[in-house]
């Protein structure tokens, strides 16, 4: 669901003003348990969705999108991206999560050898992810 924001939302402060759409729903289905951190993703990747599967390159220890035929690291997958970000002018800093139940249906790129990575399990009858 898409809510189309257009003005000044701050009640008149000035200098704040937002114009567009945005959607990027949370993809923690529950604050109970989670573990986050900030690492660096590694630039050229393009716009990565939240809930992506992510592995980290040894030699820089930078993030990138888990690869399970890379050998550069990132063939084990090791966290799952909060947020979308945006990877096409630099690396950029984001929080990732370790552990937590997510919402199933907003991750992408997870494979069975992700999910024995991230020692995770999938409950198909609430659409839930829990790591």
């Amino acid at each position: 669901m898409a809510n189309e924001v257009v003005g000044n939302l701050t009640g008149g402060l000035p200098g704040y003003k937002v114009i567009g759409s945005f959607v990027d729903d949370e993809v923690l289905a529950s604050m109970v348990g989670y573990f986050q951190k900030g690492v660096t993703i590694l630039s050229g990747q393009g716009i990565l969705p939240k809930g992506l599967i992510l592995g980290r390159v040894t030699a820089t220890k930078k993030y990138k999108q888990h690869n399970s035929g890379a050998s550069d690291g990132s063939q084990v997958a090791r966290c799952v991206l909060r947020h979308t970000v945006d990877t096409t002018n630099g690396d950029v800093l984001a929080n990732v999560l370790y552990a937590g139940t997510l919402k199933y249906n907003q991750m992408s790129g997870m494979s069975s050898g992700a999910l024995t990575d991230l020692a995770g399990r999938i409950d198909s009858v609430n659409n839930l992810f829990i790591f």
